[in-house]
């Protein structure tokens, strides 16, 4: 009987400690890259950038995150105006990911806090210089009105659902001020009606507000 008296009254005060070291509100801040991220009429892309997120702890173990980043990179493409003819450009594009959804703590000790969420939304993209762009094919002039051939292309703007699987891993620097030392995730886009996975990894500062 005293056995189990103690091992509530330890549950109870280590389930005590636990609620103290959660913040009711968190914001992070810090730095994102995301690989192989394709979108429409993309083949390839790598993007740094940044990323910002406010999370809500509804209780100690579980909170609502709404999530945003920032990426800038170049989109390559291959494009065949002929069936003699392929064309690969290269042209600056920039991204935008909203997303929204549940983290969950799995594991907490001292300074050491371990989450894993599952966020969906949507990544938007568009050329950052929304203009026309023109580049001059080597294939020499056309065959039936001998001018030189020209290929044209305009700037993009399009949106797409994304959805990220993952977690991260905080480490406590003081109080209510934590160092996101790594964050991977899977992150899912469609660009065209198929799931294409890409990975994103972010690092940065996480700071706290309020006490749950």
């Amino acid at each position: 009987m005293k056995n189990t008296t103690a091992v509530i009254l330890f549950l109870g005060c280590a389930s005590l400690g636990y609620s103290q070291e959660t913040s009711r509100f968190e914001v992070f801040g810090g730095y994102t890259f995301a690989n192989h991220l394709r979108l429409p009429l993309s083949l390839f892309s790598s993007r740094n950038g940044w990323e910002g997120a406010f999370k809500y702890n509804i209780t100690s173990r579980i909170g609502l995150v709404a999530e945003v980043d920032g990426r800038a990179g170049t989109d390559f493409r291959e494009l065949s105006p002929s069936t003699s003819t392929t064309v690969f450009l290269s042209q600056p594009v920039s991204t935008h990911t909203f997303l929204f959804g549940p983290e969950v703590n799995v594991y907490r000790y001292r300074r050491v806090a371990i989450n894993l969420r599952a966020l969906a939304g949507f990544v938007h993209a568009d050329d950052s210089h929304a203009n026309v762009s023109v580049f001059s094919l080597v294939s020499g002039p056309d065959q039936v009105t001998g001018q030189q051939q020209f290929l044209t292309t305009r700037g993009f703007a399009t949106n797409t659902f994304s959805m990220a699987a993952g977690g991260n891993v905080d480490v406590r620097l003081g109080r209510g001020f934590s160092w996101r030392a790594v964050q991977p995730e899977m992150q899912l886009t469609r660009p065209d009606g198929r799931s294409q996975p890409n990975f994103r990894i972010s690092t940065g500062l996480v700071f706290g507000f309020g006490k749950r």
